[in-house]
């Protein structure tokens, strides 16, 4: 019984690997955008109302891709919002120092 359940098994994930392996190479790559594609978006980005809603980076995803037909990730479109976003950038705070207290006897 358990011969049979782990080959049936097997054979799940070999048929289930090789339709994966067609679903990977039908799927669009990822493609880089050109640098006239970049300046761009990065006139769009900048020209958002800085008293408007904030961009957030799937707004920015979804622009490239309506615009250039291209897919490109999370990770470059936070880079591009946080480089060339004309909203505030919080600015780190200093850290705080321990109060050094005289001790008498």
């Amino acid at each position: 019984m358990v011969t049979v359940a782990t080959r049936l098994r097997g054979s799940k994930l070999r048929r289930g690997a090789e339709a994966e392996l067609d679903a990977a190479l039908e799927r669009p790559r990822l493609e880089y955008l050109t640098e006239l594609q970049t300046k761009e978006l990065i006139n769009c980005i900048a020209a958002a109302p800085r008293d408007g809603p904030r961009w957030r980076a799937y707004r920015v995803v979804n622009e490239a891709a309506r615009r250039f037909c291209i897919e490109i990730t999370t990770h470059i479109a936070d880079r591009l919002l946080r480089q060339y976003g004309p909203w505030p950038r919080s600015r780190p705070k200093p850290k705080r120092r321990l109060a050094v207290v005289p001790v008498y006897d």
